[in-house]
């Protein structure tokens, strides 16, 4: 497993395509073993390029707070697809659909990558 912080950073947007394709050949079978890499970024750009031709391989990391019956506040964090991709029409036939695992829009994704918000308060 490869694990990268920010590659866009120091990089012109033009770019970015290029780091995905590397990033890309990463996770190509080598001696029948598949690689994983996971990406951290908060670039639109980076985002709206993988997006593109891979949307399937985007998850959104959404943070959450929830209260406990005595007033204790519980932290984490949730990955979520986008919708339209296979992960996302699982959750929809699932019986158990917990708003924490909703498939996240393409507006609301966009609209933290412009101006991060604070995590949402769920009862779940």
């Amino acid at each position: 497993m490869w694990r990268q912080h920010k590659p866009e950073n120091g990089l012109h947007p033009a770019k970015i395509a290029d780091i995905l394709e590397l990033l890309r050949s990463m996770t190509e079978a080598r001696d029948g073993h598949a690689g994983q890499v996971l990406v951290n970024t908060h670039s639109p750009y980076l985002v709206q390029d993988a997006m593109q031709d891979h949307a399937d391989d985007v998850l959104c990391a959404v943070p959450w707070r929830r209260r406990d019956a005595d007033g204790r506040i519980t932290e984490s964090v949730t990955f979520n697809p986008l919708p339209g991709t296979w992960r996302s029409e699982q959750w929809e036939r699932s019986d158990d659909r917990p708003r924490s695992s909703a498939p996240v829009s393409r507006s609301k994704l966009f609209a933290f990558l412009y101006n991060p918000s604070e995590p949402e308060e769920t009862d779940e």
